[in-house]
């Protein structure tokens, strides 16, 4: 009888020790790991102003993103990664794929108006004689009058072809 019970206490740790084993010889998912690494998104960080948009995009899965913004008063993102500004400040876009979160910080700001009277490129000087207005470094200007491109181009001013003003 001791000799059966060693005999199969033996048999027992031979066996479990086989499948121990071969549990830790089974491959694991290691091609979903693999993939994983090799999802990026193209923008970590991305400034732009009201109104204005950008595509962000994820590279390295074929497998679907669900997008989404953490403030849609600021910036709003769609089914395909467009990601739109709405207001000034900032917000984070985050992509998820395969349970795995991928973000976007994204600032917003206003856009900048220049006044047509008070910019320099709306500065344009016209001849007496002539017929068109032209920066101050073109060539053809001889005789110098400052006005604005609006009001040359209400008196029936063109713009020169040398300088393009």
């Amino acid at each position: 009888m001791k000799i059966l019970k060693k005999l199969l206490l033996s048999v027992l740790i031979i066996v479990t020790t086989l499948t121990i084993s071969q549990i830790t010889l089974l491959e694991l998912p290691t091609a979903s790991i693999a993939q994983a690494s090799n999802i990026r998104i193209n923008k970590t960080k991305y400034s732009l102003y009201k109104g204005s948009s950008f595509k962000l995009k994820i590279t390295g899965t074929s497998k679907k993103v669900k997008w989404t913004s953490s403030n849609k008063k600021i910036a709003v993102v769609n089914s395909k990664g467009k990601v739109t500004a709405k207001k000034k400040g900032t917000c984070t876009i985050t992509a998820k794929v395969n349970g795995i979160k991928y973000y976007c910080k994204v600032s917003v700001k206003n856009k900048k108006y220049t006044s047509t009277t008070s910019s320099k490129s709306s500065i344009v000087y016209i001849t007496k004689t002539g017929k068109k207005y032209h920066r101050l470094s073109c060539r053809t200007l001889r005789s110098v009058i400052k006005t604005t491109k609006k009001e040359a181009q209400a008196r029936g001013y063109t713009a020169c072809k040398v300088c393009c003003p």
